[in-house]
């Protein structure tokens, strides 16, 4: 990316990496969240995504009168994001409007987990609508949320300080690089949302 420059990669939650820059740990963070509106940080909005309840049709097939809802998922084991995590937040408020009350659940570092746990037939949970494949319905019921629970791809760092000449041009490269990224959207559900164009 940057000849001669070394980069250190970190995985963390959202909050974590935002806790990072604030705390010059790191020097710019991809986050999936709402916009923090944070005043000693820019943000750059890179795309738009959506969570959707992905659950095993083995689970539900023999109790369904009609379409699968998500109330019909209350004894299923769930897959969740860690406490803490920007998405375990949304877990947990989309759980408790439909009364939902967690009897077993497995808790996982980050989506890519929770997707394996999925294809293993653990339980349910929920994923981000670019990491579902697109044959998915042959194997799983794929829920929609009611509101949509849309969140922010964002590119984050300090804008309190002058970054140094070999870290400058980083935002720019990402960008170029992120828009470059041919997202597969399960797309019956995904809207296309307009975002931050290439630059021309």
């Amino acid at each position: 990316m940057l000849p001669g420059a070394d980069f250190e990669l970190m995985r963390a939650a959202s909050m974590v990496s935002a806790a990072y820059l604030l705390n010059d740990l790191a020097d710019f963070a991809l986050l999936c969240s709402q916009p923090l509106n944070h005043t000693l940080l820019s943000e750059d909005i890179l795309g738009q995504d959506q969570l959707l309840l992905i659950v095993p049709k083995a689970y539900l097939r023999r109790q369904l009168t009609g379409p699968p809802t998500i109330e019909d998922c209350g004894p299923l084991p769930f897959i969740l994001l860690k406490n803490g995590s920007y998405t375990r937040g949304i877990e947990n408020e989309i759980l408790a409007k439909h009364h939902i009350s967690l009897n077993r659940i497995y808790e996982v570092d980050d989506h890519i987990m929770a997707r394996n746990f999925l294809e293993e037939g653990r339980g349910a949970t929920f994923l981000p609508s670019s990491m579902i494949p697109s044959h998915a319905e042959q194997h799983f019921f794929i829920l929609p949320l009611h509101p949509p629970k849309p969140f922010h791809f964002i590119l984050a760092y300090p804008n309190y300080k002058k970054p140094d000449k070999d870290k400058r041009d980083v935002p720019g490269i990402i960008k170029k690089a992120w828009w470059k990224i041919d997202f597969d959207f399960y797309d019956k559900f995904h809207k296309a949302i307009p975002s931050q164009s290439p630059p021309g």
